[in-house]
């Protein structure tokens, strides 16, 4: 077979691209953001490896440490959270990879043991090597396309005796990894269904941005003259329960680099419906305090501020994206749960019964605030007009009953996959909602519900008993 001069240059290059050094697992200093698919939703992550050291031919390779806390601050925060066993932290996060030759380990130390995962992404077609009775195999090299971009791309076959049969990673010579599970999936010895997927959705390196990109502090704060939004303010403190409610009418709203305000007039409401009061007020949002935190790494922690002065440490969870429409809509969410430091000496300390969570999405703004101090104080976005377009509950609720406090409700399994068993006397009605507030499966009473038709992502389920209490649960659907 005969080939011109330009092909012969064209597979020279190519093979000598594929086998090359530099097959890098996460591109140092490249923000890359990865998801995980359930239906029409997905969770999302960010990686960022932002620096490196080499010690006696060891690579070392460090995620999220460029931060305001100090090196030994950011250990202190995380051995802090092992010993309180935090599990909304997903510590399981990748925060180092060694290098080692030709070969990159995943560590994972747990309070139990320490265990490591082996891949090697200098593989040539055929090579084969074991982790954790993991056979692992580059069976293909070829150009691809990643995000747009024309790179080279290797395929990665995993096979064992049990739950791993088929899986494939996909890695990019430029850009890193492009498909994979995490890490600690092959550690853990679980017995639950596989996860789906990490898969590359957008990155941002050298000033170059692909595909999707962390929304900014203006993007969560896009609401216009003439929007309308109606709240649910919820108050258990000292053995008394209490529902009110409030609708915030958009006056005006001004803009800064560092500043959203927003100008409103707010009608109040008394948990029977009727009127108890109208007034001109405002709400501001500041880039150094809710900015700050919306543009963090994903399931990684930061110092909360209040004005000027630090009062605690605050974890921001992975974002979430839902498809509604036409958009594609962003919600973050962080929680400050008690831990405070003293960034003088790093000592931690913990406030048991505090915790503040808030939740932000593009399309709405902030949609839930809410304490755990002394009680349960929250404030939830239940309905909307944005751009003329009307969302969730527009009327305000009436006769809603004073109650003693809510009784521990539970359910389970979570994850589910079928029948969501529910723990708890006296329950009158469930509803299941998306994150985004819609209503999705209703059903009076019962200890159970069959959720088997609904899309795999993110649902809240709602519990009412026959005194009109609520609890408020998140589920993951598989």
């Amino acid at each position: 077979m005969k080939f011109s001069i330009t092909t012969l240059l064209i597979l020279l290059c190519f093979h000598f691209s594929c086998y090359s050094q530099n097959w890098d697992l996460f591109v140092k200093n490249q923000n890359s953001f990865y998801q995980q698919q359930y239906g029409d939703s997905a969770i999302v992550e960010n990686f960022l490896a932002d620096s490196s050291v080499n010690i006696d031919g060891i690579s070392y390779l460090y995620f999220n440490t460029v931060s305001e806390f100090s090196p030994g601050c950011r250990d202190s925060i995380r051995n802090f959270i092992h010993v309180y066993n935090y599990n909304f932290f997903n510590l399981t996060k990748i925060d180092s990879l060694v290098t080692i030759n030709d070969s990159v380990f995943f560590v994972m130390d747990t309070t139990e043991d320490v265990d490591s995962f082996l891949f090697m992404p200098n593989s040539k077609v055929g090579d084969k090597w074991e982790t954790n009775g993991l056979h692992i195999e580059c069976t293909s090299a070829s150009m691809g396309e990643v995000l747009g971009l024309q790179d080279s791309v290797k395929t990665f076959l995993c096979s064992s005796s049990d739950r791993y049969e088929g899986i494939e990673f996909k890695l990019s010579k430029s850009h890193g990894l492009v498909q994979f599970l995490p890490f600690n999936e092959f550690l853990t010895n679980s017995n639950s269904d596989l996860p789906p997927y990490y898969e590359l959705i957008g990155f941002s390196r050298d000033g170059i941005q692909k595909g999707y990109q962390q929304p900014g502090f203006e993007d969560y704060f896009t609401l216009r003259e003439g929007d309308v939004l109606l709240w649910r303010h919820y108050l258990n403190r000292f053995g008394r329960e209490i529902t009110t409610y409030s609708r915030d009418s958009i006056v005006s709203t001004y803009t800064s680099s560092d500043t959203i305000k927003y100008n409103i007039i707010r009608t109040t409401y008394d948990n029977n419906g009727s009127i108890t009061g109208t007034k001109d007020t405002s709400t501001t949002f500041l880039k150094v305090d809710e900015g700050k935190i919306l543009s963090n790494n994903t399931s990684w922690f930061g110092l909360k501020y209040d004005k000027i002065e630090a009062w605690g440490i605050y974890f921001f969870d992975p974002l979430y994206i839902e498809v509604q429409g036409e958009d594609t809509v962003t919600f973050a969410s962080y929680l400050t749960p008690g831990p405070y430091i003293d960034t003088a000496n790093c000592s931690l300390n913990v406030i048991f019964d505090i915790g503040y969570r808030a939740t932000f999405s593009t399309h709405k703004g902030m949609i839930f605030r809410g304490s755990s101090a002394w009680g349960e104080h929250s404030t939830t976005l239940i309905g909307s007009v944005i751009d003329n377009e009307i969302s969730g509950v527009m009327d305000i609720p009436t006769s809603v009953r004073e109650a003693s406090p809510a009784p521990e409700h539970f359910v389970y399994p979570n994850p589910v996959n079928d029948f969501l068993y529910i723990v708890a006397e006296g329950i009158a009605n469930v509803h299941v909602y998306t994150v985004s507030g819609n209503l999705v499966l209703s059903e009076e009473g019962g200890d159970k519900i069959n959720v088997a038709h609904l899309k795999p992502g993110l649902y809240i389920v709602k519990l009412i008993d026959v005194h009109h209490r609520e609890s408020i649960i998140k589920i993951l659907k598989e």
